[in-house]
């Protein structure tokens, strides 16, 4: 199997997990409105000057292993899974917030938004022995929603 075909495949995969699980979160009516992140208008940015942000590090990412042009057709899966998604985090069970952090988290993982994922780890941690709110992970969501809408 060619390197793009296996991308391809796995991403298929990863994706079509997570659209269920998605999926089944909309039909319990946990999904109720939509992140904001276009508030502000602002120009552009490269990926070169993505990684140069302190929010994200693109070393061990799919821009590392595949390119650019890869990574951001990632960026582009990341922003349809994430960008128009809010959590009625009372109607979550404890299970159900454990598994919606931990696949942000991976995700995160694959396009270097690291801020994010260490919001993400923190938050999974504490979740491994109590409940919490996931509310904090919300804000450092829409802001690296804003950002990568601005990659070009």
């Amino acid at each position: 199997m060619a390197r793009l075909d296996t991308l391809e495949y796995l991403f298929g995969m990863y994706f079509s997990y997570n659209s269920w699980n998605l999926a089944v979160l909309k039909e319990k009516g946990v999904i109720i409105k939509t992140i904001k992140t276009d508030i502000i208008k602002s120009q552009s940015i490269t990926v070169e000057q993505l990684a140069q942000s302190d929010l994200f590090d693109l070393s061990n990412t799919v821009y590392e292993w595949l390119g650019v042009e890869t990574y951001k057709a990632v960026i582009t899966l990341f922003l349809a899974e994430y960008s128009e998604l809010t959590i009625q985090e009372k109607t979550l069970t404890h299970n159900e917030k454990l598994k919606f952090v931990h696949m942000l988290k991976s995700a995160c993982g694959n396009i270097g938004a690291i801020h994010l994922f260490s919001t993400c780890e923190i938050i999974e941690e504490n979740l491994r022995t109590k409940d919490i709110s996931i509310k904090p992970l919300f804000e450092d969501l829409s802001e690296a929603i804003f950002i990568l809408k601005r990659v070009n």
